[in-house]
């Protein structure tokens, strides 16, 4: 079997690391893995990076069009499609199985169709929900994804046309071709099929896994009565709202009313410890001392779980996070709003403490009562060590491959129910506002078709070369089999010459 990955970004981000962990556990049992992405932060034999001119274009668009007007720390909007004539990669030519991760700004989802017709098994694992949105890659609790997304509330009121379209596209795409979905929650599984785009037998749910070599817990005792409490919050962008340090903020200001956070921050025993990408503003009038580690390597970040007291999960929307699975694998309790994968791996009081409802007051309690605590603390220590939710990398490619081979045996190509969204039948419909994301989707498409015609004429003009090399060939064999013909003669007749010669001298003599 040869599975090929196919991924925005490789070792970046949230969804990358997850792609290159699942193609890590895929090769840890020897299985034929590869990963075609855009962009990688990792060099290596078995990653192989595409590009397209046409990539620079859409992130323009999105990033001075589409993102332009969106508020700071909101998650971002991707809504231009680049077609990318993908199965020219001669990895994903030879591939069994190809399996999708978080593709935005790389690939549209108008491709599961000409890899279902080459052949390919089609894997997708939904990192977040842009797979079946407008445009968005969290709703913030909107629910129009179900539907048609029309008045997206992320969107300028200019550019709701534009998620119409795009959810419209995405209805006809799957329904020619749905593949099998894999979600790391059953958070993110539920929602899935709220989008009314998939069916309960193609979702398949496989937790994320983890380097248990790397992330695993301490073998020294931390978090005694009297030491120091270090509370720590990390991701790959702080300033992202969703990931709620602003929730961790105003908790942490109502923590500062009680007397014993205060005494603690007063006496240099309480300190905050972040990880990841932030900003000066983030901090200003902190209510405790904080140590900003910013954006460090994962040796580093899994040393920060095992010094921490506790990792505090505020998160507001997410697929993971991994974050959490991370904490759990290096015996780190987790105190966390119920959103991901908080529900399936944290047992409430057992290897960590979840906050409902999702409160800043809420979570203020929860954090006052953990760290007045030390019996407590040292309980959902033990519990984390113990049942920390967590798998290996190894346990998620061995899910991961038996949904390969289960697909295989009876592959299930259920298509979508007749009542699904069409696509707009042309541009000329569209609204003003949108038709530039719609030239990019269309110069893309012409430059996906000229590279095939260039590819063809290139091997028409290679097979020309070799005819008119072999005529020049079989040209020069013939000049010399003629020369060598020549000569034959001209020996011969030198041949008698002389006999005639010699035999006149002979008998003159």
């Amino acid at each position: 079997m040869k599975v090929v990955h196919l991924t925005t970004t490789c070792g970046l981000g949230g969804a990358g690391k997850a792609a290159m962990r699942l193609h890590e556990g895929l090769l840890a049992l020897e299985i034929d893995s590869q990963v075609v992405t855009r962009k990688s932060a990792i060099t290596h034999a078995s990653i192989s990076e595409v590009d397209s001119p046409l990539f620079e274009v859409a992130d323009h668009f999105e990033n001075c069009v589409l993102n332009a007007e969106r508020p700071q720390g909101a998650t971002i909007i991707s809504a231009t499609p680049v077609e990318v004539d993908i199965l020219s990669h001669p990895w994903v030519q030879g591939a069994d199985i190809v399996h999708l991760h978080w593709v935005a700004s790389f690939l549209d989802a108008a491709c599961l169709s000409s890899l279902h017709q080459a052949g390919k098994a089609v894997f997708w694992t939904f990192h977040d929900q842009r797979p079946y949105t407008g445009g968005c890659h969290f709703t913030a609790g909107c629910e129009k994804y179900s539907g048609s997304c029309e008045a997206c509330p992320q969107m300028p009121e200019h550019l709701h046309p534009l998620a119409m379209h795009n959810r419209r596209t995405l209805g006809s795409a799957f329904q020619k071709f749905s593949p099998q979905v894999i979600c790391g929650s059953q958070q993110a599984m539920n929602q899935a099929l709220g989008s009314g785009l998939f069916n309960s037998q193609q979702i398949h749910m496989v937790p994320y896994g983890v380097n248990t070599d790397l992330f695993k817990p301490s073998t020294t005792a931390a978090d005694c009565a009297e030491g120091k409490i270090q509370l720590l919050f990390g991701c790959h962008s702080i300033e992202e709202k969703r990931k709620g340090f602003e929730h961790l903020v105003t908790a942490l200001r109502h923590c500062a009313l009680s007397p014993l956070f205060h005494e603690l921050v007063k006496s240099g025993r309480l300190e905050l410890v972040t990880f990841g990408q932030d900003s000066d503003a983030l901090y200003q009038d902190f209510p405790c001392p904080v140590r900003r580690l910013g954006a460090i390597h994962q040796e580093a970040v899994a040393e920060a779980y095992r010094e921490a007291s506790v990792y505090l999960c505020p998160t507001l929307e997410d697929a993971g996070p991994q974050v959490v699975v991370e904490a759990l694998a290096c015996a780190c309790p987790v105190i966390a709003y119920p959103t991901g994968v908080v529900p399936d791996v944290i047992t409430h009081g057992v290897n960590g403490l979840i906050v409902s409802p999702i409160d800043s007051s809420a979570l203020a309690q929860t954090i006052v009562n953990y760290i007045s605590q030390p019996s407590l603390r040292q309980r959902l220590r033990e519990g984390a060590r113990i049942e920390h939710g967590a798998i290996s990398l190894l346990d998620a490619a061995r899910q991961t491959l038996n949904l390969y081979e289960a697909h295989r045996r009876h592959p299930s190509l259920t298509p979508l129910s007749d009542s699904a969204d069409q696509p707009l039948s042309s541009p000329y419909l569209l609204p003003a506002s949108i038709k530039p994301a719609y030239a990019v989707h269309v110069l893309s498409f012409l430059e996906l078709s000229f590279g095939r015609l260039h590819k063809s004429l290139k091997t028409e003009i290679q097979k020309k070369e070799a005819l008119k090399r072999k005529l020049h060939e079989t040209k020069h064999k013939l000049e010399n089999l003629k020369a060598n013909r020549q000569l034959k003669k001209s020996r011969s007749l030198f041949t008698r010459i002389l006999a005639t010669f010699k035999t006149l001298v002979f008998n003159r003599n």
